[in-house]
């Protein structure tokens, strides 16, 4: 990470397509679903308080009219035991250009199709998300734990959170690759939406995403040297 910015792909056909398929999104016409579960009524999973501060972060730094409406009960940024539903997500997530989820992730390494986000009510399963149509998407950044986590016994294999986003009309992600730190999440997010909405350009570079999150990973490991907290953020796409 001193010399190169990495970006990964699941398979070169899949960059090929996600090439071919890409048309500029110009950023005073972004559609952006900034959705966040600070709590679960599934009791396993522990609060994360920090998503709402990350959702309040990522609004401050998108241009004016670029958020996507959600009801009170879905706005993380509200006070209270609020947060997105999956019948929510899954009903917005045709208009998104641009997704951010910050919640818990799980990997399901029996069964793949069932890893998932956690949201307000439940998980969100692979599965469930893989036949929705996603004729705008553009780019997802899965603030969540272990979204680019791969099979130990199966290396070989890209059955994981963000690949399924980028096979399912995303061209861009933004995962991870183990558990990341709550308190970590609003600083990343602030710096990459900052940086991909700072140039000059009228249209989302894609260019500018890995160099993007290159730069708050960089910004990160200057306070938190320890390889576990900067070093799980991947790019994956175009």
């Amino acid at each position: 990470s001193d010399y190169v910015v990495s970006s990964y792909i699941p398979t070169i056909g899949s960059l090929l397509a996600a090439r071919n398929a890409y048309s500029p999104i110009l950023k005073d016409n972004v559609q952006a679903l900034v959705a966040a579960t600070p709590r679960s009524s599934m009791s396993q999973w522990s609060d994360l308080i920090n998503t709402r501060e990350e959702a309040r972060a990522i609004r401050a730094v998108l241009p004016s009219g670029s958020m996507m409406e959600l009801s009170p009960a879905d706005d993380a940024c509200i006070e209270g035991e609020n947060g997105i539903t999956a019948e929510t997500l899954l009903k917005l997530l045709p208009q998104t250009n641009i997704l951010h989820l910050a919640c818990h992730g799980h990997q399901d390494l029996e069964n793949p199709l069932q890893s998932g986000f956690i949201l307000r009510d439940e998980k969100l399963t692979i599965e469930r998300l893989m036949p929705v149509p996603l004729p705008r998407a553009f780019m997802a950044f899965l603030s969540a734990c272990e979204t680019a986590k791969g099979d130990f016994n199966q290396p070989d294999q890209v059955v994981h959170l963000a690949a399924a986003m980028f096979f399912a009309g995303f061209k861009s992600v933004i995962a991870t690759l183990w558990s990341m730190a709550d308190a970590d999440g609003p600083e990343i997010a602030r710096s990459v939406y900052q940086k991909i909405f700072s140039g000059k350009l009228d249209h989302i570079d894609p260019d500018d995403i890995a160099y993007a999150l290159d730069e708050a990973v960089t910004k990160l490991r200057t306070v938190q040297p320890e390889p576990l907290r900067w070093a799980p953020y991947i790019h994956l796409g175009i």
